[in-house]
């Protein structure tokens, strides 16, 4: 797999947690912790995927999250 195969894959396995955590939390209280779990995962992809191209901001916004 290729650097950019792995980031783009990190990016999409994170759109994909991030959209199933809003998702998850439109639902209602019922889902928790299940949304919060969710939007860690997506966070954590991200986070990763700005490490790997140095992207500042998103670094700096997703070790928030």
């Amino acid at each position: 797999m290729s650097n950019e195969q792995i980031n783009q894959a990190l990016q999409w396995i994170g759109v994909v947690f991030v959209t199933t955590g809003y998702v998850l939390s439109a639902l209602g209280a019922a889902t928790y912790p299940w949304n919060i779990g969710s939007f860690l995962i997506g966070a954590m992809m991200f986070l990763g995927w700005a490490i790997r191209v140095s992207n500042r901001p998103q670094i700096v916004v997703n070790a928030i999250a």
